[in-house]
């Protein structure tokens, strides 16, 4: 490549990845300003509701990571899957959900808009060793629960539960493969952010005077994840460039034995024999390693990938607000008019706690036919019920979660189709969850669909995914929510720290 053309392609590139960023950056701050990203009740629990972090790509595959090492693109997932990058690479998107809340008595819709990932990776030694960091989602808190009861004198009372919030994940990682097949990999990651939940206690008699407990806890602490992915097949012999490589060379030569056997018809020299021999030679040994790598090519084909991960239990550093209060609205049973502060019964600010996040791990599988057919499975579980809120047990149980996918490429080498270089995939998910209420698991199933458009000249690939499920029931006094949720995301490849060559 010229000089000329290394400068033109890496700044077509670089503006591609500005414009698709910055839409992406004030359409999802724009969007969902003032708004959190969950509008779940289940959120109350816990740290909220965790987001699966899992890009375009990935959610499309059911969610599916632990098992993929994609040399073209990041997979957060499995950290040691950093080992297997080609080039520079930057991943971001954005995703829209809308929800359905439904209980005994009633429906309630909502939607929410957020940017949902960025990413960026280089290799430090291409296919051998990475190192990438970003900034991702981890939990997000965001609810409003109301409920009507009658206190034990017979009055009326109006209990309100509120909450936002929700930590962000800041994070490091790199892999790096220690044998040809064998690699493993670390994100150390930083979760920083504030859980605010409010509960408030208003009587439908005037003769009491309502209360208000405001609980407000900051967090910024680090977090780890471990991973390792063996391969036990693999394809960097058996690329087709090689073979249609050696096609033309030995259809060249084949065209200069049939001239110097037309030339010794009228002279049949010694050196002319020689000539014809030595000719005859390459040509076999041409012969010979074009079909040592079609045998290779046939051989490799099927190439598979297992991967584990880890993720170490923790404590989570954090500081405690909590102000407990009663008071009396202005005008009687009217938020809206303000409130006279009756007693300050409790307030308390700064002190330190410890949030214990458990034990996890998770196993999956890539299973890779050629170019064309990618299936993908994972397991993964954690020890929710060792959680614990500055001392205290929630309503957690220990959750797992099963997903599985598959991408079909029909051609991705086509010129003259744009249909066949582009990738569909399909997944599937299911969530035990961590949440168990009156007796009954709120669990999660969802399926995906998606397709990924690759831009020609750019290096990028611009992925839509499309997922819907539920969440929870209605049976025993609970909630069933369904959603439908829009992720679209793009990935950048570029050469960066490469020296371009001079024609």
């Amino acid at each position: 490549m010229s000089k000329n053309n290394f400068i033109k392609n890496s700044l077509y590139t670089t503006r591609v990845f500005l414009v698709c960023f910055y839409l992406l950056v004030v359409q999802g701050l724009v969007i969902s300003k003032g708004q959190n990203n969950t509008n779940s009740p289940y959120s109350r629990f816990g740290i909220g509701d965790l987001n699966s972090i899992t890009f375009a790509r990935n959610l499309a595959l059911g969610g599916t990571e632990i098992g993929l090492n994609q040399p073209l693109s990041i997979n957060y997932g499995n950290p040691a899957a950093y080992s297997n990058l080609w080039f520079t690479t930057y991943e971001a998107g954005a995703d829209f959900k809308q929800y359905e809340f439904k209980n005994s008595t009633s429906i309630h819709r909502s939607h929410t808009a957020s940017l949902s990932y960025f990413d960026f990776a280089f290799p430090l030694k291409a296919q051998k060793w990475s190192l990438g960091f970003g900034l991702l989602p981890y939990s997000n808190v965001g609810y409003s629960i109301t409920e009507n009861k009658t206190n034990e004198f017979g009055d009326g009372e109006i209990r309100n539960y509120q909450g936002s919030g929700g930590l962000n994940n800041f994070h490091i990682g790199s892999g790096i493969k220690l044998t040809k097949k064998l690699s493993f990999g670390i994100n150390t990651e930083y979760l920083f952010g504030s859980l605010n939940n409010n509960r408030k206690i208003y009587f439908l008699s005037p003769f009491y005077f309502d209360s208000e407990i405001n609980k407000s806890t900051s967090i910024g602490s680090f977090h780890f994840k471990t991973g390792f992915q063996y391969t036990l097949d693999s394809l960097p012999l058996a690329k087709s460039d090689s073979v249609i490589a050696f096609e033309k060379k030995i259809s060249m030569l084949q065209d200069s034995l049939a001239k110097l056997i037309n030339s010794s018809r009228t002279d049949s020299t010694s050196e002319k024999y020689e000539l014809k021999n030595k000719l005859a030679g390459e040509i076999a040994l041409a012969q010979q390693i074009r079909e040592s790598i079609v045998v290779k090519k046939v051989k490799s084909d099927w190439h598979l990938v297992l991967g584990l991960v880890a993720i170490p239990a923790t404590n989570l550093t954090s500081r405690n607000s909590t102000l407990v209060r009663s008071f009396r609205y202005f005008q009687y049973q009217n938020p809206e008019s303000g409130t006279v502060v009756k007693d300050t019964i409790l307030n308390k600010e700064s002190e330190a706690g410890d949030i214990h996040l458990p034990f996890g791990a998770g196993f999956g599988f890539s299973l890779r036919k050629g170019s064309r057919w990618l299936f993908c499975a994972d397991y993964s579980l954690q020890q929710w019920s060792d959680f614990s809120f500055l001392g205290q047990k929630d309503s957690l149980v220990n959750s797992w979660k099963v997903s599985a996918g598959i991408q079909y490429t029909p051609d991705d080498r086509s010129i003259k189709s744009y249909w066949k270089i582009m990738q569909y995939r399909l997944g599937f998910h299911y969530d035990k969850g961590f949440i168990k209420l009156n007796g009954t698991n709120i669990s999660e199933m969802g399926l995906s669909a998606g397709f990924a458009l690759p831009v020609r000249k750019a290096g990028t690939v611009l992925h839509f995914t499309f997922e819907g499920g539920k969440r929870g029931t209605t049976d025993n006094n609970l909630v069933l929510e369904k959603f439908l949720k829009v992720t679209i995301g793009f990935t950048i490849n570029d050469k960066w720290f490469m020296k371009p060559k001079y024609d």
